[in-house]
């Protein structure tokens, strides 16, 4: 998209994206799911759907190898998504759709980010984020 005039531009999805300091980012440019943003396909991850006893699962395919149609999201994008039930649209599947494995794996991200960023806040020192003791 032409930063300046609003419109689609003609360079290539498959180009690159051009971002607002004009900068070109090549690569393959995929839309997330959660936030309807363009991002280059490093930044985001891949969704497919996995069909077992007529219910349609999502799951992570982190290494893009997965066969079926896919959809992407940014990590952070996961609770908007899941709030604006975007996997079944993007995935074209009807009936019932199971996140709870992607749901589980994101709550473990988030668990296991939260007990690295307090170790490494200093509050295990004497309680008081300031502390030079250790």
């Amino acid at each position: 998209m032409d930063i300046n005039s609003g419109r689609l531009s003609t360079v290539s999805a498959r180009e690159g994206v051009l971002t607002a300091d004009s900068t070109r980012r090549t690569g393959p440019v995929r839309t997330c799911i959660g936030c309807r943003r363009r991002d280059l396909r490093a930044n985001v991850l891949r969704v497919v759907a996995d069909s077992r006893n007529g219910v349609a699962y999502v799951r992570f395919d982190a290494r893009v190898t997965m066969s079926g149609r896919g959809a992407w999201l940014h990590e952070h994008c996961l609770e908007k998504a899941l709030t604006r039930r975007a996997f079944a649209r993007a995935l074209r599947l009807t009936g019932p759709v199971d996140t709870s494995e992607i749901e589980e794996l994101a709550r473990q991200a988030r668990t296991t980010l939260s007990s690295i960023v307090d170790m490494e806040s200093g509050l295990e020192a004497d309680g008081h984020p300031m502390s030079t003791q250790r």
